[in-house]
This record gives C-alpha cells, structure tokens and sequence, in this order.
C-alpha cells in the first residue's frame, strides 16, 4: 500500500467513525448500526458466517 492509499483509506475509516459517532449521540447505538442481532441470527444457522462478511452484505465495511 502506498502512501496516498494508505491516506484515503485511514480517511476513509475516520469519515465512517465519525458518522457512527454522530449516529450514537442521536441514539442509535452502534449494535444497531451494525445490525448485530441479524448478524448473530445468521451465525447461529451458518457457523461459517463471518462478521467480516456481514459488515460487507450490510454496506458497512471499512477496509475494503
């Protein structure tokens, strides 16, 4: 990873944990925000579910 991507992505990381703050303060808490409950649901019935997985099906991953 160059330096230019390596920008992009930690501000790409802070722009999503700033949102997620902002989110929290208003009252959703970040279980929420992340869909937690459907996460472990699926889990439950698949094993190999990963939250990795969950994060990118729901649009909340950060890395990637």
């Amino acid at each position: 990873m160059n330096k230019a991507s390596a920008r992009e992505t930690a501000y790409r990381i802070w722009q999503t944990e700033r949102k997620q703050a902002e989110r929290i303060k208003a009252g959703e808490t970040l279980r929420q925000q992340l869909k937690v409950a459907e996460y472990l649901s699926k889990r439950a019935s698949d094993p190999s579910h990963t939250f990795r997985e969950h994060l990118r099906k729901i649009g909340r991953e950060i890395e990637e």
